[in-house]
C-alpha cells in the first residue's frame, strides 16, 4: 500500500461500517485504488476537494442499492464518483451534494437499472444540459425526447 495516502484511504475504510450490513466492504488495496481514482476524477473534471471528500455521502446513498454486488462494488463506486464530479462540473454545480447524490441514486436504481454508464452518458448529461438552459431535469431521468437519443446528428 502506498504510504503517502493513509489520510485518503482511512475515510474509505471507515465507510465499511455503512456498507458491511449489505455485504459490501473495501479492502485496503481497493481503498487505495479508489483514492487514486478519485484524484484522477478530480483532475479530469478540473475540481478540487477538501477533507474526506464525498465518499461517506456516496456510500451512504448507494450502499443499499439492489444493483450493487460485492464483485463489482469497487468499480461501481469509482464510476459513480466520476459521474458525480463530472455532473458538478458540467452543469449541476449549483445543486447541493446531497440533492445530486439522491437524484443519482433514484436514477441509478430506476431508469438506469444499475448502469453507471447509462447514468453518466444519458441521464446526467440530460440533467446537465437542462441545467445549463435553466430547466429542470427530465422527469424520467433520461433525454427529454427521443430525438435526444440519436447517436448520429445530421447537419
Amino acid at each position: 500500500m502506498n504510504k503517502l495516502l493513509p489520510s485518503a484511504i482511512r475515510p474509505l475504510l471507515a465507510c465499511n461500517r455503512l456498507s458491511a450490513p449489505y455485504g459490501l466492504a473495501l479492502s485496503a488495496a481497493e481503498a487505495e485504488m479508489l483514492a487514486l481514482r478519485r484524484e484522477v476524477a478530480l483532475k479530469d473534471n478540473g475540481r478540487i476537494a477538501f477533507g474526506d471528500g464525498i465518499w461517506r455521502q456516496l456510500v451512504y446513498h448507494f450502499c443499499d442499492s439492489p444493483f450493487l454486488a460485492p464483485e463489482s462494488y469497487t468499480d461501481t463506486l469509482a464510476e459513480l464518483l466520476a459521474c458525480f464530479y463530472h455532473a458538478k462540473s458540467e452543469g449541476l454545480g449549483d445543486w447541493p451534494d446531497e440533492e445530486l447524490l439522491a437524484y443519482m441514486r433514484r436514477q441509478f436504481d430506476g431508469v438506469c437499472q444499475g448502469s453507471a454508464d447509462y447514468l453518466a452518458g444519458t441521464v446526467l448529461e440530460a440533467a446537465c444540459r437542462a441545467a445549463r438552459f435553466g430547466q429542470a431535469p427530465p422527469a424520467g431521468g433520461g433525454p427529454a425526447n427521443e430525438d435526444d437519443c440519436d447517436v448520429e446528428t445530421e447537419y
